[in-house]
């Protein structure tokens, strides 16, 4: 009889411990103003209900984090080493119900930012931020400082409006040798309204070490808009998409306009460009209306310095203050 008990008991044991979640496999996460911290998390009737709580928690591979769409959350969402994916089972941050959810930036800083881990899907999310911010923070920001030459595989971005940003829309960034990020896909955005850029994929453009931060990212179906520039900064600022420091990429099918109407450098904005890049093709894409008050550049399209074994085909270019 005891033997029994004891048996029947390790039996409930274990069917509660896998009704937990992510210890023994990929779980669900709902996020709703109507939440409660204090929930499990694991159905729309038991969500949380803050950022806070998402970043307190650790995610495995295939895990979902999904706020309620329509409505607005306050905060950003961190992810870091603790939290990463694979390109088989991405830990994905998106909406469920109706609608995009919003994630509100707080004052000087971003929506989403991912420190140094990468299997993540991003989709599906309206992202805003306060251009009275002090800084520049960037909407949606991917970084990498990782030693060693660490390249993160499987960035997925699409969906997603992210405008209101002092800094870029999205950006894609290293800083530490030549590690990045590898297999990143941005796919029917809209950045719009920022002031630094739109899309940055950028990297240390370090001489002295041979190689490239980032490898294959392909941009496609976007738009990059209204993304004005900073007056008086010292490089250029107000470029729709750019990409840096990169070995093998493409952005195309996609649109770029009205931006750089505050770039007051010298080295001014193009509406797509890429620079320090090796096999990077740009090609399908309209570029339009964009400015620049400094004295060069505010073009369209620019294969720029240590482009190498890159193509510009079968673009659109025009009223732009600068060349095509």
């Amino acid at each position: 009889m005891r033997e029994h008990s004891i048996n029947s008991y390790l039996i409930t044991c274990c069917i509660l411990a896998y009704g937990a979640g992510s210890l023994y496999g990929a779980a669900t996460y709902y996020v709703s103003p109507s939440g409660s911290d204090k929930a499990s998390g694991t159905s729309s009737k038991t969500a949380w209900k803050t950022i806070n709580r998402v970043n307190q928690a650790k995610f495995v591979p295939g895990d979902s984090i999904l706020f309620q769409g329509g409505a607005t959350f306050a905060g950003r969402i961190y992810l870091d080493q603790n939290s990463a994916g694979t390109a088989a089972q991405p830990i994905t941050i998106s909406s469920y119900a109706s609608g995009r959810a919003i994630i509100a930036a707080p004052a000087n800083s971003g929506s989403i930012y991912i420190y140094n881990t990468a299997g993540i899907r991003i989709s599906n999310l309206t992202v805003t931020g306060n251009l009275n911010s002090t800084n520049r923070p960037d909407g949606i920001m991917f970084y990498n400082d990782l030693p060693n030459d660490t390249k993160l595989s499987f960035v997925q971005i699409s969906d997603v409006e992210a405008s209101g940003f002092r800094g870029q829309g999205i950006s894609i960034g290293a800083w530490n040798g030549k590690s990045g990020f590898a297999d990143v896909r941005i796919t029917g955005v809209s950045v719009h309204d920022n002031i630094m850029t739109g899309i940055n994929v950028w990297g240390p453009d370090d001489a002295s070490r041979p190689g490239y931060a980032h490898r294959n990212i392909y941009i496609g179906y976007s738009k990059a808009y209204n993304n004005s520039g900073l007056a008086n900064y010292s490089t250029h600022s107000g470029s729709g998409i750019v990409v840096g420091d990169t070995d093998g990429g493409t952005v195309e099918r996609s649109v770029a306009y009205s931006n750089g109407s505050q770039n007051t450098t010298w080295a001014g904005p193009y509406g797509i460009w890429g620079y320090d890049v090796n096999n990077f093709v740009i090609q399908y894409n309209e570029s339009f209306g964009n400015k620049t008050q400094g004295g060069a550049d505010g073009g369209g399209f620019d294969l720029d310095g240590g482009a190498m074994n890159s193509i510009m085909q079968y673009n659109y270019s025009h009223d732009n203050d600068g060349p095509g």
